[in-house]
């Protein structure tokens, strides 16, 4: 999806379910397999797939030039989001947040199965 512009919008509007039932119902089987239900499971695959999507979309749109639409932030009423923008101005490492919010869903969806 990076590699066309405007990738993750586009994937976001366009795709032939039947296109997909193969491999989901791969994936399903092997989720429900681990100890997942069909709808925990059902959830689980759409919220990484959104995360996926957002991923690409914000990787894309992060190519807008430096410091367009960059709002003046007080650092002493609000430090840390001082400190976040300063880090964020700095550049974004697009690979690890990606890998960082997969690592969290990944984490969550194995704390689910140790409650059951």
């Amino acid at each position: 999806m990076l590699s066309h512009r405007d990738g993750g919008r586009l994937r976001e509007h366009m795709h032939d379910p039947s296109d997909q039932w193969p491999g989901l119902e791969l994936l399903l089987q092997m989720m429900e397999e681990a100890g997942f239900t069909v709808e925990d499971a059902m959830s689980a695959i759409f919220t990484v797939g959104h995360h996926i999507l957002g991923s690409v979309i914000a990787q894309q749109e992060d190519q807008v030039p430096p410091g367009a639409g960059n709002a003046r932030i007080d650092a002493r009423r609000f430090p840390r989001v001082a400190r976040a923008a300063a880090l964020r101005a700095e550049g974004r490492d697009h690979d690890r947040e990606f890998e960082y919010g997969l690592a969290v869903l990944v984490a969550g969806c194995r704390a689910m199965l140790d409650r059951r």
